[in-house]
């Protein structure tokens, strides 16, 4: 097996490994299965006696598996633009099977000596975290600042300046306890009442940063 060519597939590039054998007529040869399964993606097949020579190219869908007749002997050559994790191999891989995933692409070279099958699997990533900074400032006005997000503690409390990142979308509750402040919060669509003489309840989105500070009555 030997590097003949790079693909560009997806933005990045991969290696093609390419199989030699010897030729013989299509009718002499017998026949394997080969049969890919895309979890996820298209894929391209290329089936041919030898580098540079194609018998076919077929187009594999995801979901269902895709099973073709292949000559003994070709090589077979599949090339997906959609970012892969490492193949899964249905049945014992050829020593000289190989498979490179790039984050955009995968590229496998399979030897069809017998009869092959490969499931391919794309990963599936979770997206980045969406967070934004909650700010606290009790302004040396002494008391207490706290908060859940979605009905679940988050804080164990603040007295001072304190900082959190809290996810993007979530609902905040906060109660400050202070004697003589009212809470001031930065930022669209909140609420606060006054639920005791030295207690605030507030709510509001994390749709942005948000500050929360204690001011004098």
């Amino acid at each position: 097996m030997s590097v003949v060519s790079e693909q560009t597939l997806g933005g990045g590039r991969a290696a093609v490994f390419e199989n030699t054998f010897d030729c013989a007529p299509v009718g002499d040869r017998a026949q394997r299965t080969l049969t890919l399964t895309m979890v996820e993606g298209q894929a391209l097949l290329i089936t041919g006696p030898e580098p540079g020579i194609e018998a076919s190219a077929d187009l594999c869908e995801p979901r269902e598996p895709c099973v073709y007749d292949v000559p003994a002997g070709y090589y077979a050559q599949v090339l997906s633009d959609h970012g892969a994790g490492p193949p899964e191999w249905e049945t014992e891989p050829h020593v000289d099977d190989a498979c490179s995933a790039e984050p955009q692409s995968v590229v496998c070279h399979l030897t069809m000596d017998v009869d092959r099958a490969l499931r391919i699997v794309w990963p599936h990533f979770a997206p980045p975290r969406q967070v934004h900074t909650l700010t606290a400032r009790m302004n040396g006005y002494g008391g207490f600042f706290s908060f859940m997000t979605d009905g679940e503690p988050v804080s164990a409390g603040c007295s001072g300046d304190c900082e959190w990142e809290v996810d993007a979308g979530t609902n905040v509750a906060a109660t400050i306890n202070a004697v003589d402040v009212t809470p001031e919060i930065s930022g669209p669509n909140h609420s606060c009442e006054i639920v005791a003489s030295s207690s605030w309840a507030c709510s509001f989105p994390m749709n942005g940063d948000r500050t929360f500070s204690a001011v004098p009555r």
